[in-house]
Formats: C-alpha cells, structure tokens, sequence
C-alpha cells in the first residue's frame, strides 16, 4: 500500500494532462480555464492560512486525469501551504525558472522519457507568461517587483504555488502539445503560423492531435509499473526539496 501511494505521488509530478485546447468542462468554462483557482487566489492571504491551503487545495486537484490517494494529495497541500506563506512572509525561498528546468529534465531522465519531452528556460518563460494571462491574480504577482534584476524584464522567481502550478501545466504540454515537444521550436512562431493559416487568433494553450502523446503515456506506463520503492522516494525527495518542500 505504502509502495503504491509513492508512485501514485510520482505521477502526479509528470502525469496530469490538461484539455488546454479548449479549457472548459464542469470546473472551468472557456473564458476563465482556471476559475477556482483564480477565485481562492483573489482571497489568498498569507496570514490567514486556510485562505492559503484552499488555493493549494485547487492548485492539487485541477484537472488531474490520474487519481490522487487522498494522504498523498493531503500531505502535497500542507507543504504547499506553508511553503507559499513562508514564501509570501519573506521567511522562505521561492523556486527559480531553472530549478523548474531542472527538475522536468531530471524526471524525464529518470523515468527514461523520450527526449522531446525536455525542457528549456525559454519554453517556462514563455509558458509562464500564457498562464499569467489565463491566471493572473494567482500567476501575476511574481512578475515585477524591487527583486527585479537589473536588465532583467521578467522576475525568474516563483512562489512554491505558481512552480507547481507551472510545472503540472508544462507537463501536460509535454505529453500533448506538439509546438512544446521541440526545445528549439519558437512555440510564438509556431502558434501564430498556424493561426494564420486558419485565419483565427493564436490559442493561449494547445492540445491538439498528437502521434507522440501515445508514446509519452506508453513511456510512463513503463517506467513507473517497473519503479522499486526506493526509486520513488528517491523521486519524491528530489522533487520536493526542488520545489521547496522538503
């Protein structure tokens, strides 16, 4: 039992595709594809920690295709929580655009992904700016600030929330969107291209029909039927610690 909850944690890090082509269904609707999450950040406040794990709570469960047992998803939430409050109390570290690169590359190592489902520091910038716009009030706030460095238009900082938000939403990308499995394509490019083309505007997110999701899936099928307990609390301690909530 303890061996399952393990890897179901794992999947949770990688595995949780988004209909980002067409962001809707029960929880959300076209306009507002992260709508609850968005409502529990307007009232997020650091000094009011249920505001704080209710928008953890969200952040968990949005559109997760693969179920989470609920002492996993649990025990995600509290450290998310008191990291983010650290976080916005200035007591605690934030995770950095490369840390998340970092991580998503390490993963995919480790489960043995194919290599397009690496990742860059340009494809999270450019990620992280498209989920600023579909949720600001929770992905906005870390943009700016006196922590801007000089010649720098873009803080690289993020709130342990809005990593995970970012890091759940790239891997979805990963596993569907075409235009994110190339680390050099110019996702703007590639997005506007094709826009063109159909004589419509260019799609914040992208999920369309993809020969190499198949392969993703089939990838971490693979992977994690195969994973000891020992890999999988060696996954789950250096995502943690990478995320800032070890």
């Amino acid at each position: 039992m303890r061996s399952k909850l393990w890897k179901s944690f794992v999947v949770l890090f990688l595995v949780t595709p988004l209909a980002l082509s067409q962001p809707g269904g029960s929880h959300n609707n076209p306009m507002t594809p992260y709508r609850e999450i968005e409502s529990k950040a307007r009232v997020a406040d650091p000094d009011n920690r249920p505001t704080i794990h209710d928008l953890a709570h969200e952040v968990v469960i949005c559109h997760h295709v693969y179920s989470i047992p609920d002492p996993v998803a649990s025990l995600l939430e509290d450290r998310l929580t008191d990291a983010e409050i650290r976080f916005r109390n200035k007591t605690g570290p934030g995770v950095s655009e490369e840390q998340l690169v970092d991580l998503m590359n390490w993963l995919g190592n480790k489960l043995g992904l194919p290599s397009y489902t690496k990742t860059t520091a340009a494809q999270v910038r450019t990620l992280r700016m498209k989920l600023a716009v579909l949720s600001p009030a929770l992905m906005g706030s870390t943009l700016g600030g006196k922590e801007l460095r000089p010649r720098d238009h873009v803080r690289t900082e993020l709130s342990p929330l809005q990593a995970m938000h970012l890091l759940y939403v790239m891997s979805d990308q990963k596993i569907m969107n075409q235009d994110y499995q190339d680390p050099a394509t110019d996702i703007i490019t590639a997005e506007q291209g094709r826009a063109k083309k159909a004589g419509a505007a260019p799609a914040y997110l992208s999920a369309d029909a993809n020969l190499k999701e198949q392969e993703v899936r089939s990838a971490l099928s693979s992977a994690i039927s195969a994973m000891s307990t020992q890999d999988a609390f060696e996954i789950v301690g250096h995502s943690l610690k990478a995320l800032k909530l070890d």
